[in-house]
């Protein structure tokens, strides 16, 4: 019975140390990459047009995506709290 409870634990424990190493690894990848960026874009590897433009697609052009979540988000939680007044 102990031994059982034991191997749960571990088992358990394990899980958790996969995820928090995989966390971790994808943290650390991002923070690499995000400095591998900025160290380009200042030693003028690349243009500051192209990062002017490329924010400027990222940004700006996916407002009106932003508009239809944001609408979408706020007809559901409206229905949802009706419902939950009608109760």
């Amino acid at each position: 019975m102990l031994s059982l409870a034991l191997d749960g634990l571990a088992g358990l424990v394990r899980t958790i140390g996969r995820v928090s190493r995989s966390s971790a690894r994808h943290a650390g990848g991002m923070g690499f990459l995000a400095w591998r960026a900025a160290k380009a874009t200042l030693a003028g590897r690349v243009h500051l047009r192209e990062v002017v433009i490329q924010a400027y697609s990222m940004g700006v052009q996916s407002v009106p995506l932003v508009i239809v979540t944001g609408v979408l988000s706020g007809v559901v939680t409206s229905q949802q709290g009706g419902y939950q007044f009608t109760s």
